[in-house]
């Protein structure tokens, strides 16, 4: 289902079955909840130092932290350059990383746009994902 927004402009048209995000999404990147932990991190440490942080800034921390898959910065990295190299879109490689389906048909009910993949290429995906998640 595709959502316009202001006008018919090709660039305006949000459709995440094809991973048209919109331009508020257009120069961004996705991120998964790796690299969150990794930004959260470095600014604990860059704007803390030994204070103790804010209550809101130690929820998201513990929220990010319990859902974070891959605990290795540089496996979620490799991760990320395989499923480029296999075609999946960023916002695909994410939304993988974040909710990690267990089957094809759960990535697919999750993640609209995946329905371009067969069921063979996301199991493989699955599998890689499982085996980085070990790390």
């Amino acid at each position: 289902m595709a959502i316009t927004t202001e006008s018919e402009d090709d660039d305006r048209i949000v459709d995440v079955s094809q991973c048209k995000l919109g331009p508020d999404f257009q120069d961004s990147m996705p991120l998964q909840y790796d690299h969150v932990l990794q930004l959260l991190l470095s600014v604990k440490d860059a704007q803390f130092g030994a204070q103790d942080p804010p209550e809101i800034f130690v929820k998201s921390f513990d929220h990010v932290q319990k859902f974070a898959q891959f605990k290795n910065a540089s496996l979620a990295e490799e991760l990320r350059r395989k499923l480029t190299d296999q075609g999946f879109h960023e916002y695909e490689q994410a939304q993988l990383a974040n909710l990690t389906p267990e089957t094809p048909e759960k990535a697919r009910s999750l993640i609209p746009s995946l329905k371009r993949f067969d069921d063979d290429a996301l199991i493989r995906v699955i599998q890689l994902m499982t085996v980085f998640r070990k790390g």
